[in-house]
């Protein structure tokens, strides 16, 4: 957003003068190849380049990145124009593609470097662009960049990304736990909300093998499962057929403190009666009786 234009004045002819002057600016540089000539043209308008010129002739130019970041140095460099966090954020969002990674990182740096931050509507604008075009990395890493600055990313951003990450084509693990630890070094702490749009997500893709990696990923970065969390990740195991990965989470919890859960056993045995799965539950009900002995037996 580049905030409130300045007071509009009218020439003789009754035009708004700003808008004459930024269509010459952006006319200018659009109908030849950057070079001396084009320079020459721009000083002969003798105007004043302001934070509201500079911005909206960027963002007239969001189609020619490369012709845009050579007005964005240009105007600098000839000394009529010192960038300013408005500037450079108008600037980052025009070179928010793909083909223009590089060259948007390198401005996003200078920028801090400079003082100024990334203001939260231009992240919202590049983070969904990243997000749309499947440059996970690139999200990952401006999240994580947003988070070291003044305008931090909202709670919700971290489960977003996490979603995303699992729904990918390949999960990226390493990415998801960059997410976590990003995450985790600014305060925050994860909750059976993030637990469950994940698990969601994954249910979503048929990706519920990968369960158990995406749990101890999070509990390392801090989640502590509740009895309800892991009841709900034992339930869509069994009730998946996903024998393995049901029978590593319940002898993970009989290992830990957490094996007088009664309401997670019981939820796996329930999955596997929802797909008639029927040894399962008698299997699974010997090796709680065995662990938990005749205390367990009147809820079978």
């Amino acid at each position: 957003m580049l905030g409130a234009r300045p007071v509009v004045r009218k020439n003789a002819s009754g035009q708004n003068v700003f808008e004459e002057v930024y269509s010459k600016v952006s006319k200018i540089i659009r109908r030849e190849v950057w070079g001396d000539d084009v320079e020459k043209q721009l000083q002969e308008l003798d105007v004043k380049f302001s934070t509201d010129l500079v911005s909206r002739v960027l963002e007239n130019l969001e189609m020619e990145p490369n012709k845009a970041l050579i007005f964005f140095r240009w105007v600098q460099e000839s000394g009529s124009f010192k960038h300013d966090q408005r500037s450079f954020n108008a600037m980052a969002r025009v070179l928010s593609k793909e083909e223009h990674t590089q060259k948007f990182w390198r401005v996003v740096n200078e920028m801090r470097s400079e003082g100024h931050d990334m203001e939260g509507e231009t992240y919202i604008n590049i983070l969904g662009r990243f997000v749309k075009r499947k440059m996970l990395q690139d999200a990952v890493d401006l999240y994580e960049f947003s988070m070291l600055g003044g305008n931090k990313p909202s709670v919700q951003d971290c489960t977003f990304l996490l979603k995303k990450i699992v729904v990918s084509k390949e999960l990226d693990m390493d990415l998801f736990l960059k997410v976590l630890q990003v995450f985790k070094a600014n305060g925050n702490v994860l909750t059976n909300a993030n637990m469950d749009a994940i698990i969601k997500s994954l249910t979503s893709v048929g990706r519920m093998t990968e369960c158990n990696r995406i749990l101890a990923a999070m509990e390392k970065a801090g989640y502590v499962p509740t009895g309800s969390s892991r009841s709900n990740i034992a339930f869509k195991l069994s009730r998946g057929g996903k024998t393995r990965e049901a029978t590593d989470l319940m002898e993970k919890m009989v290992a830990s403190e957490h094996s007088s859960d009664y309401s997670t056993w019981m939820s796996l045995i329930k999955g596997y009666c929802v797909v008639v799965i029927w040894m399962k539950p008698v299997i699974v009900s010997e090796r709680w009786l065995t662990k938990k002995g005749r205390l367990l037996l009147g809820l079978l």
